[in-house]
């Protein structure tokens, strides 16, 4: 099984959980997780790059191994089309082509380190020698020397020929020479710096990467065409994209993919992996409709045309057949017209290339929303097919709701229908299927415009986020609760008694605070081992949940330490409420073979209203109670009098 890393530095996949790491060689079904890295920078800096990320998978996900192959523009097609690679991390020009082609979905995005703090954007930079003062602005690249990195380079030449194409030079016919240098990237510096070439062009940051490293001299080399952008600190002469996406291949295994996208959303960014790698992290997948733009303006990757017949090589091919001025018109004119219609056939090709390959759900419908059109994803959500249910309300099949309350969405396609601007108008809700099936979604409309003022219909496009809820949820969950015990953790605990503090000075409102710690709990470690001690903690915290109010809150704090917070509770109440504690805890018993273990729960009780003080003041005050109860002679309460 292997994982294509493609670097340089998109649906997200339900939330598994990643187990406790075990070591690879602990069994005998171990993976062997292959990362192919493409290797812009050279194999050996490659390698240094991501081999901390791949050591950071190893550890985290169970009894698999991870391991970095360096690869190149020509052979990650061939990779992913073999099906020898299972994720993606490639430039977004790239990954646009293979989800095209093979199938593979974006699940997150790279989020890069900048001097100005974290990023998920970058473009590209258009160099020359500082000497050269004939090369300014882009016109003057006209009749020059260009270097690139690679015909297919996202940020190596797609960003810089958009420009130039912008700029009305076409880099076949208004250039002198177009040459590509291929990897790894710093060749493109040294074809401008011996001269080679007038400019070159590559992706931002490795310019200021070069020039720390001191492989460049500051003030070596100018850029031509530089642009300011608000909040970006590298010099560029393009528009800026969305940063590099991973990609899951559809033949990976799911629980695997989980794994490695949860460990990658919680890579942290001091960690050793991200900082050889420049990252502050991944985050959820971005838009990359830019990119899209792009291709569609270039006409490349999955927007690639077949070519188009010129009247020159119609002339050449059928010259002799033309003997008078008339029929060489008609032909022209004939060659006019299906030219045209080849040209719209291609065009409705690739949309229905692009609609077909999409994860999201797509409907379109006339002003009144009946159904004209539906992709494989909305036949799939709606269980249905496009024939059966053409010319039908989209309501009747796609059952939309609001959340909170379950009632039906307004008519989308009527209120699109109905905007005097074309803009995206998008709502949240829920879609329930015709077997009971639940999707939380996104729902964005768009009115379809036949000429500048007639609206012809709506287009919906319906995104599911369940997992993405799912995965969100459980995350809160888990930076909230005590993972043995299933409490609430130290963190949320203070969160809460921060707001009853806060409460308290404002309204005059009495809470009470126990900070509790077990007695003769060592015993059961010391005697039995760490397993019964968290049996025993397991135990304990059950008995305490069981004796408080819904309202309330108990937390594991740390060790065999443990809080309740007990709101709107009189102190009389809150002692009684003690004294239940401890008559449970001390009713437990823990027996191992024919030993018995009792154990105690000594008491530090606080009162918090508006004399209280402030959060820390609280908790100090809990801490010392606990602590006189403990000296006191265990398994008591101790009151904090103010």
């Amino acid at each position: 099984m292997r994982v294509l890393l493609h670097a340089g530095v998109m649906a997200v996949i339900a939330f598994a959980g990643v187990v406790p790491p075990v070591p690879a060689d602990a069994g005998e079904d171990v993976r062997d997780v292959t990362i192919g890295v493409l290797a812009f920078r050279g194999v050996e800096e490659t390698e240094r790059m991501w081999a901390p990320t791949a050591d950071y998978l190893g550890e985290l996900i169970p009894r698999t191994r991870f391991r970095i192959v360096p690869l190149t523009h020509d052979t990650i097609d061939q990779a992913a089309a073999r099906g020898e690679v299972d994720f993606v991390i490639t430039t977004p020009g790239s990954y646009v082509a293979l989800n095209q082609r093979y199938g593979l979905t974006r699940i997150a995005t790279m989020v890069t380190r900048r001097p100005t703090g974290p990023s998920t954007r970058f473009g590209a930079v258009i160099i020359t020698r500082a000497d050269r003062d004939d090369l300014v602005t882009l016109e003057d690249l006209r009749g020059r020397r260009l270097a690139a990195v690679h015909p297919d380079a996202f940020g190596g030449w797609w960003m810089a020929w958009r420009e130039l194409r912008a700029e009305g030079i076409d880099p076949w016919e208004d250039l002198e020479e177009l040459s590509f240098t291929d990897f790894p990237v710093h060749r493109v510096l040294e074809a401008v710096r011996s001269g080679d070439a007038d400019a070159g062009t590559f992706r931002t940051e490795l310019l200021e990467q070069w020039i720390a490293e001191g492989l460049v001299e500051p003030g070596e080399f100018r850029v031509v065409g530089a642009r300011d952008t608000a909040g970006f600190p590298f010099l560029h002469s393009t528009r800026l994209y969305p940063e590099w996406p991973l990609a899951v291949h559809q033949h990976v295994d799911e629980r695997l993919a989980r794994q490695v996208l949860l460990a990658l959303l919680e890579l942290p960014a001091e960690h050793p992996a991200a900082d050889a790698a420049g990252l502050m992290g991944w985050t959820i997948p971005l838009d990359y409709e830019p990119v899209h733009a792009l291709m569609r303006e270039l006409q490349v990757g999955m927007y690639e045309s077949d070519g188009d017949f010129t009247l020159r090589q119609v002339m050449v091919v059928y010259g002799p057949w033309f003997a008078a001025m008339f029929l060489l018109l008609l032909l022209a004119f004939l060659i006019f017209v299906l030219r045209l219609n080849w040209r719209l056939a291609v065009s409705r090709s690739s949309l229905s290339n692009t609609l077909q390959s999409i994860g999201d759900a797509v409907v379109t419908t006339d002003t009144r929303g009946l159904i004209e059109y539906m992709n494989p994803v909305a036949e799939q959500m709606g269980q249905c097919r496009l024939n059966e249910v053409v010319g039908r309300d989209y309501r009747q099949v796609f059952q939309l709701v609001r959340e909170s309350d379950r009632r039906e969405l307004v008519n989308l396609a009527r209120h699109s229908a109905s905007m005097r601007e074309v803009r995206p108008h998008t709502v949240e809700g829920l879609l329930i299927a015709p077997d009971g099936t639940e999707y939380a979604v996104k729902v964005t409309t768009s009115s379809i415009r036949a000429g500048k003022s007639r609206v012809s219909g709506c287009a919906l496009v319906i995104h599911d986020v369940t997992e993405l809820r799912t995965l969100t949820r459980q995350l809160r969950y888990q930076a909230a609760h005590d993972s043995l015990t299933g409490l609430v953790n130290r963190r949320e605990f203070e969160a809460r008694l921060s707001r009853a503090v806060e409460g308290s000075a404002r309204g005059g409102q009495t809470h009470i605070l126990m900070y509790m710690d077990l007695d003769w709990f060592k015993a059961i470690n010391d005697s039995l081992g760490h397993m019964a001690g968290d049996h025993v903690l397991k135990e304990i915290a059950d008995i305490l949940e069981a004796q408080v109010r819904s309202t309330d809150t108990v937390a594991r704090l740390g060790g065999d330490e443990f809080g309740v917070l007990a709101l709107n509770c009189s102190l009389q109440d809150g002692v009684e409420l003690a004294d239940k504690l401890q008559e449970a805890v001390r009713a437990f018993v823990y027996r191992d073979g024919g030993r018995e273990f009792r154990i105690g729960l000594s008491i530090g009780l606080v009162a918090v209203d508006r004399h209280s003080g402030g959060l820390e003041a609280v908790l100090k005050a809990a801490d010392d109670a606990c602590y006189a109860a403990k000296q006191g002679g265990r398994n008591r309460t101790q009151i904090h009098s103010q």
